[in-house]
């Protein structure tokens, strides 16, 4: 027996192919938002202000942030195409977090409203699907920074950064040119201070790991402190003596925020 529908529907999206669901749906998307563009280092929605908007980001890298009562700011993660922002629209509270263009940026728009409306019950199973994603995202983040080295944290910053740029990956996306996700920027400034910040550690533990990976040929050094990867083959190669973060790579390659 074939099983139902929305079964289907929820196993389809669960395999991390929502930009191919998206493919599908662009009149639709384009009906029920508004297409926005973003310009490098353009903030989109700000912490503490108020929204009733959702963001479907369809090209670019957003950097997510908090700013604490002491004025210091965290980088919380980057997202790339097939997520959604802006979600504390649906509470009807203020925005928790800062979403800043890291790279020019296109988005859709939708006014929370149209949620409520049948013609978008498609981009509520997009929405769920990102939802999950990023919730397990967050939950091998909570699981490195409570089991993990140090070092491999800075590793997997690194590897996840490159990956955000395209680094070392051949082949196109699946669906990028039915919908236009563009998933290769020009890549993310990486620089050790960056990299610190990213993975939550001091820059005297980024500066140890920039030592090793570089004296295995995994990094190279440029100019204004910053990294680029030769081989990510080899970073992955490390990544996975670890068993949290091989768990993770495995779930974020296969996740809807890479090809």
């Amino acid at each position: 027996m074939s099983p139902p529908v929305n079964s289907r529907r929820i196993s389809f999206l669960a395999s991390g192919e929502v930009k191919v669901l998206a493919a599908k749906l662009s009149s639709t998307l384009e009906r029920l938002g508004r297409v926005k563009r973003c310009k490098r280092n353009s903030v989109i929605f700000s912490q503490g202000g108020r929204g009733d908007s959702i963001y479907l980001l369809i090209e670019g890298i957003v950097e997510i942030s908090f700013l604490s009562s002491s004025g210091a700011k965290k980088i919380l993660f980057l997202v790339r195409p097939g997520a959604f922002l802006g979600k504390d629209a649906f509470l009807e509270r203020p925005h928790s977090v800062t979403a800043t263009a890291r790279t020019d940026c296109r988005l859709v728009e939708f006014p929370v409203s149209v949620f409520s409306c049948s013609e978008a019950s498609e981009v509520m199973l997009m929405l769920i699907s990102s939802l999950a994603v990023e919730a397990t995202i967050l939950g091998y983040h909570l699981l490195s920074v409570t089991y993990s080295r140090a070092h491999q944290r800075v590793m997997f910053s690194l590897w996840f950064l490159a990956s955000l740029s395209g680094s070392g990956r051949s082949k196109g996306s699946r669906a990028e040119d039915m919908v236009g996700f563009r998933t290769r920027f020009p890549p993310i400034r990486v620089t050790q201070e960056y990299l610190a910040e990213i993975a939550g550690v001091s820059r005297q533990t980024v500066g140890e790991v920039i030592s090793y990976l570089k004296g295995h040929s995994v990094i190279e050094c440029q100019p204004g402190r910053r990294v680029a990867v030769k081989d990510m083959a080899k970073l992955e190669t490390l990544l996975r003596e670890d068993e949290i973060h091989r768990e993770a790579l495995d779930f974020v390659q296969d996740s809807i925020f890479l090809d």
